[in-house]
């Protein structure tokens, strides 16, 4: 069932609510009673007692209502395909003639009408929704995540067109009304972008199998504009005091981001083979499985960021964990897909940030630090090299685009001068690097 929202109130006591996304409607459920008179829409009670108004207790309950309440998608039988294509050319031609759909010259439009083609499927969309996603599952392209927003797109896109709509229902006059819906939900540019791309890729996978008869015309004419948003940044300075008000194990992850341009994905993949001499040498958690060409980067590790792995390794070798939690788990899972095909993602960094910024606000989000360090690289004494391609090493970024044209990949010790020369910038110790 879906994740817990925020407590409502019941005669002073919590009464927790499930939330669900159906066909773009939030759902909630109340663990209440429904009390008399009482007629909210899209809303569920489960007539708990208060006893059991917890997540432990009420979870199966919700369960249990979705699984009974649920709306089934259902096959329309063979022929009512064509018969729903011929209603709707018979209404286009109708406007068109400027003929009343109650007039009784109507049933005469009706019975002149050519008959309508036998569609190129008669398999609902439901069906290729589910092979397109089953292929896009299995070809192991994608992280878990990709995956998830792939399939929250084209989920979207099939429950516009109804339940049990044909996949003649992929019409350039429903992708255009998908789209201006779209458009208008409040989304952010990169997120209304990302789903119309999903939804093209979809498809365009219907017409190259045959699904549908004909390439959609406005496919490549409705697209999305992104505005490029403002880039956030930590200054040297605020930097500085972050790295030096942060405690415990949040001081470790902090350190790694700026000293090693990393996310909490990164460091919790770290393993013991990675940290060898100083130097942690890895890909990318982001990319190491999805990436072939994902570049293998050696960073230099600064005195105080070797004091704090040392204090906070695990026993091990290999491929082990070089970092775990206390009950010895990862501190980020993310790369699996739950019984729904939704990313299971438990990142217990982010509680760590929260409980440090509720007493420690801070300018900008934890993930903005790799970014404020790359951008304080000095490529200074690097003869060959410059600051972007530094930028993009430090990161173990894949180069690209116009990137790609003024790349030149920085050696090690040119690397190493650079973070050095950061470590002097962020925390103002002149101390040599050892």
């Amino acid at each position: 069932m879906p994740r817990k929202k925020t407590p409502g109130t019941f005669e002073g006591a919590p009464a927790y609510r499930w939330t669900r996304m159906v066909r773009g409607v939030r759902w909630r459920l109340l663990c209440r009673p429904k009390m008399l008179g009482e007629d909210k829409p899209n809303t569920g009670w489960l007539g708990l007692p208060e006893a059991q108004w917890t997540k432990e207790d009420s979870w199966a309950a919700a369960n249990a209502w979705w699984e009974t309440n649920a709306i089934r998608a259902v096959e329309l039988p063979v022929g009512a395909f064509e018969l729903m294509a011929k209603a709707e050319q018979f209404k286009n031609v109708a406007a068109t003639l400027g003929v009343s759909l109650e007039a009784p010259e109507a049933k005469n439009l009706w019975e002149v009408l050519p008959a309508i083609p036998k569609v190129a499927s008669n398999k609902g969309i439901a069906h290729w929704q589910k092979e397109f996603l089953d292929l896009k599952k299995s070809d192991g392209q994608r992280r878990s995540g990709r995956y998830d927003n792939l399939k929250r797109s084209v989920d979207r896109f099939c429950a516009s067109l109804g339940d049990g709509a044909p996949v003649a229902a992929v019409t350039e006059e429903n992708y255009r009304k998908f789209y201006s819906s779209i458009m208008k939900a409040g989304h952010s540019d990169y997120f209304t972008r990302d789903t119309v791309r999903d939804v093209k890729t979809f498809v365009n996978f219907l017409w190259q199998n045959r699904a549908i008869k004909e390439e959609l015309r406005n496919l490549d004419s409705l697209k999305v504009r992104v505005v490029d948003r403002e880039q956030k940044h930590f200054s040297a300075n605020e930097l500085r005091a972050l790295l030096t008000k942060a405690d415990g194990h949040l001081k470790l992850f902090v350190f790694l981001f700026a000293n090693c341009g990393m996310r909490q994905k990164d460091v919790s993949s770290i393993t013991h083979a990675m940290y060898k001499d100083g130097y942690i040498t890895r890909k990318r958690g982001k990319t190491i499985n999805t990436t072939p060409n994902a570049p293998k980067v050696s960073h230099k590790l600064w005195p105080e960021t070797i004091e704090l792995i040392e204090q906070f390794r695990t026993k091990g070798k290999g491929d082990d964990l070089l970092f775990v939690q206390e009950n010895g788990k990862p501190w980020v899972l993310d790369d699996e897909l739950n019984e729904n095909d939704r990313r299971k993602r438990d990142d217990n960094f982010t509680g760590l940030w929260r409980d440090f910024i509720a007493t420690n606000p801070q300018p900008h989000a934890a993930k903005f630090i790799r970014g404020s360090a790359a951008n304080l690289l000095n490529p200074s004494g690097a003869i060959q090299t410059n600051q972007l391609s530094l930028q993009v090493k430090f990161l173990a970024d894949v180069p690209s685009g116009v990137v790609l044209k003024h790349y030149i990949d920085p050696t090690q010790p040119e690397l190493d001068t650079a973070v050095n020369a950061l470590r002097v910038l962020i925390l103002g110790k002149k101390k040599k690097a050892s």
